[in-house]
């Protein structure tokens, strides 16, 4: 019974997942999102809002303002995007790079840290408005060194079968269907 807790316990874990909310006016400079990141895990961030820079004839979202000719010498954090994008950076040193967010990004972390945001602008640049942004992250799953989930390996080495339940399929394996080359292999499949 408590191997079976401790099991669902361990398959459950991968899973988490975490989402924060903020809102991030143009007068910020990096702001600590509180989403640490380990590499592997999926990032997805949306953006939603306006600014109006003083000097621009329209409002820009978070991709930015497409890039002129007075943007070469103007100096940026991500030179490679438009001013008043959204952007990023995982860790909080001038050393560590940005990268664009935009609108919506949907990716995973390379290296692990804390995620920051910012607005794509020099210190002379004066905007009014904000951007509502949202983080959903969800946690990579564990693995061992052999490339198996932490979960697997501890379910295969007990000699237990294992069901897995998913909307679309239902399949069942035992440790004695794996090889060192797959994790599991289905020993029938239904779908839903």
């Amino acid at each position: 019974m408590i191997r079976n807790a401790l099991l669902t316990l361990l398959l459950v874990t991968p899973l988490f997942a975490q989402t924060r909310q903020l809102d991030l006016p143009s007068t910020s400079g990096w702001v600590d999102t509180g989403v640490d990141l380990n590499a592997g895990d999926t990032v997805k961030i949306t953006a939603t809002g306006q600014l109006q820079y003083s000097n621009a004839k329209q409002p820009n979202g978070p991709e930015g303002l497409p890039r002129g000719f007075a943007d070469l010498v103007r100096v940026l954090q991500l030179n490679d995007s438009g001013r008043g994008a959204l952007i990023g950076r995982v860790g909080s040193t001038e050393a560590d790079r940005p990268f664009l967010i935009g609108a919506s990004s949907n990716t995973q972390a390379r290296v692990a840290g804390r995620l920051f945001v910012t607005i794509n602008q020099s210190s002379f640049d004066h905007a009014t408005g904000s951007y509502h942004v949202t983080i959903d992250r969800t946690a990579a799953p564990a693995t061992t060194a052999g490339g198996r989930s932490a979960a697997m390996a501890l379910l295969m080495s007990s000699g237990s079968t294992f069901t897995s339940r998913s909307p679309s399929t239902i399949c069942s394996a035992s440790p004695a269907d794996s090889t060192d080359s797959e994790i599991w292999r289905p020993a029938f499949s239904v779908t839903a």
